[in-house]
């Protein structure tokens, strides 16, 4: 099982310092993206540009990724005059090495905390490497991913609508407000009842 973990780690993840201006972080993120194609090895890079990891003194401080910039810009806090040490997730969420039985202890950290991007740490507290949900989906067989899971478990209870002329900015600040990562754009129709499109 330790290869699986290996195989999820991106060791290289996109690292900044807590003084780097929050205009030089959106930079490095929209650079480093890559063009998504699908089961490519460029796809686990990509993948890991969702999110920056904050690091002072070999110390991880926290993080940002690009849900915390959709809140900010949705909430007018985009400021690109600031440091990322004033936006940050100031201490994530984290998993140290020695803590990995098997992939679930990933999948089950991820759904625990509602979280995307899972700093993986040496029991000396340096940062070894991130795992995201999608890393860890590219190296596990999908039978193996899936096989004990409920759909109950994994769906999101919680369904967002917007109607389809909405302005982007209301999407957005939909999305910050609301926590979630879609939305279902949908028509109205007779008796309040939703058509999804």
């Amino acid at each position: 099982f330790d290869s699986s973990l290996d195989a999820a780690i991106n060791p290289n993840p996109l690292t900044v310092s807590p003084q780097t201006p929050l205009s030089e972080v959106f930079s490095l993120m929209c650079r480093s993206r890559k063009t998504c194609q699908l089961f490519t090895d460029d796809q686990m890079e990509d993948v890991e540009t969702r999110c920056v990891l904050v690091i002072d003194d070999d110390r991880l401080v926290g993080l940002l990724s690009l849900g915390d910039i959709v809140r900010l810009i949705a909430e007018g806090m985009a400021d690109i005059q600031v440091s990322i040490s004033e936006v940050i997730t100031a201490e994530p969420i984290t998993l140290k090495r020695s803590q990995f039985e098997n992939p679930f202890t990933l999948i089950h950290r991820f759904n625990q905390y509602q979280i995307c991007h899972l700093p993986i740490l040496s029991d000396q507290g340096q940062v070894l490497g991130l795992v995201t949900l999608e890393s860890l989906r590219c190296c596990l067989p999908p039978l193996d991913f899936l096989k004990f899971r409920r759909v109950e478990e994994v769906m999101s209870r919680e369904v967002i609508y917007l109607s389809p002329s909405a302005t982007v900015k209301q999407a957005t600040q939909q999305l910050a407000k609301s926590q979630n990562n879609c939305l279902v754009i949908a028509e109205k129709i007779y008796n309040h009842q939703l058509l999804p499109l």
